[in-house]
Formats: C-alpha cells, structure tokens, sequence
C-alpha cells in the first residue's frame, strides 16, 4: 500500500507542471518511468491487471490530457484487483492477471480471445489423393508443434510450386498453425495472400471467418460465414465431409441483436445435425438476451456524485467501498489541514481528492460499460459453449 501512495504523490508532483495537452505530458511519464525503474523493483509481488498500473498510467498521459489521465489513473488505482468478474484474464507465468487496457489502446491480439481453441488437422487416409507430405504437416499440427508445420509448409510450397500452389488445404493448415500460435494477423494475411482462385474454397473460407471472428471483426467475419453457408447449402457433398457455419452464423448474429436472424441458423443448424437439446438451450439463450436490462453510463456517472454510488449501482461493491473510503479520507485530510491551516497541504490533499472524485465519476460511468460487456460476453459464452466451433 506505501508502493501506491509513493506512485500518487509521484505522479501529483507534476501536477503543476504539466501542460493540458497529451503531447506534453513529458514530464509526467517521465516520473512514472522513475517511479518503474527504482521503486516498483522494491516489492516481491505484482501488479494483479495487466498492463500494471504504472504501465497503464503511462499510457493515459501518453494519449490524454493531464487532469483527465490523473482522474482515469486514480480510477485504475481504485479498481486494481476488484471485482475480477468483470475482466477477462491471462496467465503470466503462473500468475492469473486480469486484462485492462486504456480505451484508447488496442488489446493485443494473442489476449483478446476468448474463445480460440486448440486446432487440428483431420487425419488423412493413406488412400486419399492428398500425399504423405500433407499427412505429415497434420501430424504437426495435431501435435501443436505448429513452427514446425508452418516450415514443413513453405517447404513444399518452395520445392514443388506446381504440385502445391494451389492446394487449399495447405493454406488451411497455414490458418490453423497461426490460429494456435496466437498470430491471427498472419494468419489472415495467409488467406489475402492465397490465389483468388482458392478463395472461394469453402474450408479457406470458413477458417478465414472464423479467426476473424477471434479478432473482433465481426462485420468481416459475418460476412465470410454468410459466403461459406451459401457454398455449403449448395452443395450437397460438403455435408459429408465438413463443418457446417450455422452455429457461427448464429452467434454473429446474436451479438449484433438480429435475434430471428440467429433463430433461423439455430434451425438450419438443427435439420444439419439433429441435436435438439442443444437446439432448445440455445433458443433460451436468445430469449435471455432479449430480455436483458443494460445499466445507464450517465445514470452511473450521476449517482457518483456520491462516492462509490455508481460503481454499487454497476455492481461492483468493492471498487464501491474503495472509491468511498478513499474520497472520505481524502475529504477528510483536506479539511482538517485548512482547517488548522496547513494550506501547503490542503492544496495537495486537495487536488489528489479531486482527481479521486472526477475518477470515481468517469470510473463509475466505465464500469457501467463493463457490466454491460460481461452480461453480452456471459450470453454469448453461453451460446459458444452450447454450439462450439468445428475445427
């Protein structure tokens, strides 16, 4: 606890002296970097979010004017290692963390999944016209040695063009081992890369909108699944041999809110595979979502006005409990310093006061948002859990 006031007062200390502009918030970042590379080292544990909330203050004066990056730095202070449900989280070597970026900073894209999972390659027969060569890069891959198939793959690509070139299921492969090593930008560079002539291909195709889908490109993702379900639906051999997208189709849909959209691939996904309980679960899912109230940002941001109300009307009772406390003690020190007339550190209790309450407003207002996204992710997690991706 010394650790984070030593980092308040650091970052006080610049408070006169920096600019209201981002640009200029050298100084800040400045002392942040100080307070990183001789006092944090002092202590044995760390930080529970990730990045730490050094690296997370650093950020904000990076991208923020001074007064707003000091009241969000406060809010990130209040909330470090609260109310864990609403984050998703990661292990650092051995450490679980939870995930919490500033909003102006891009999750990177091997943290932002929540949902990939381990890939593998079918398992060819020996009398299917594929060769040897491509048995053994899905023997890598089912093995997750995915470096070592991506080699095996551009070896065959180099050495025998003519044969490979054009060979759908190696550019596949190539999705799949980037898709397990978290490197989903070459792994959609491998689609945009294949010959135009491949990317029709149903199985290119419905890898190619699946990892988009991990990326959050939704609108691509949709759009590349509705493809592939237009590809599968007319023709009738791909049923054999793979994957349908309707389960997909319908999460997409979901969680843009075209719930009959959903309801209609839910069906299509039912005379594909038969499977009614999960059928039924997923419709009550979907009538679940409907039914959903979401919490007003500005109604979170209002009721803040009182410390700590807005973060208890989002649910989240202890940032709630801290942000009251630390605002009352805060108040507190404020006013008796004036009050014996210390002025000196009036002003610094002050101010620190009035970073800690505007926090607790733009916090409260942030945690509504939060709330609203776990609810989403706890529907739509549902929904995946119930109709999981085919590899």
């Amino acid at each position: 606890m010394w650790k984070r006031g030593v980092f308040i007062l650091i970052l006080f200390s610049g408070f006169f002296l920096s600019p209201l502009k981002a640009e200029e918030n050298a100084a800040a970042v400045d002392y942040i970097h100080f307070y990183q590379k001789f006092l944090s080292p002092l202590k044995n544990s760390h930080c529970r979010m990730y990045p730490s909330c050094s690296a997370y203050s650093k950020m904000l004066f990076q991208d923020y004017p001074f007064p707003l990056a000091m009241a969000l730095t406060a809010d990130r202070l209040t909330r470090c290692g609260h109310d864990s449900k609403f984050y998703l989280s990661a292990n650092f070597n051995g450490s679980r963390r939870l995930i919490d970026f500033p909003a102006t900073r891009l999750v990177p894209e091997e943290l932002c999944s929540s949902h990939s999972v381990a890939p593998s390659a079918a398992v060819l027969p020996p009398s299917d016209s594929s060769s040897v060569d491509i048995r053994f890069v899905h023997k890598l891959i089912n093995q997750k040695n995915y470096e070592a198939a991506l080699l095996e793959i551009e070896r065959l690509f180099f050495f025998y063009p003519e044969k490979y070139k054009y060979e759908a299921l190696l550019y596949v492969d190539k999705l799949k081992c980037y898709e397990g090593m978290g490197k989903f930008t070459q792994a959609l560079k491998t689609y945009d890369s294949a010959p135009s002539s491949l990317k029709e291909d149903y199985s290119l195709l419905y890898t190619s909108a699946h990892i988009l889908s991990l990326t959050s490109e939704n609108a691509l993702s949709l759009e590349r699944f509705e493809k592939a379900a237009d590809i599968f639906e007319n023709n009738a051999d791909l049923s054999r041999e793979y994957a349908a997208p309707y389960g997909e189709l319908a999460l997409l849909y979901a969680e843009k809110g075209e719930f009959d959209r959903a309801g209609q691939a839910f069906d299509s996904k039912l005379s594909w595979d038969g499977n009614e309980l999960a059928y039924s679960r997923s419709l009550s899912v979907l009538e679940d979502m409907q039914r959903r109230r979401e919490k007003s940002e500005w109604l979170a941001a209002a009721l803040s006005l009182i410390p700590g109300a807005g973060y208890l009307y989002t649910g989240s009772f202890s940032n709630a409990l801290t942000s009251l406390l630390i605002n009352s003690l805060l108040f507190y020190a404020t006013w008796t310093s004036a009050s014996s007339q210390n002025y000196g550190v009036a002003i610094i209790c002050g101010a620190l006061n009035l970073s800690f309450y505007i926090g607790n407003m733009v916090g409260a207002a942030q945690s509504a948002g939060r709330y609203n996204e776990m609810q989403w992710r706890g529907f739509t997690t549902k929904l995946r859990n119930i109709n999981p991706y085919i590899n």
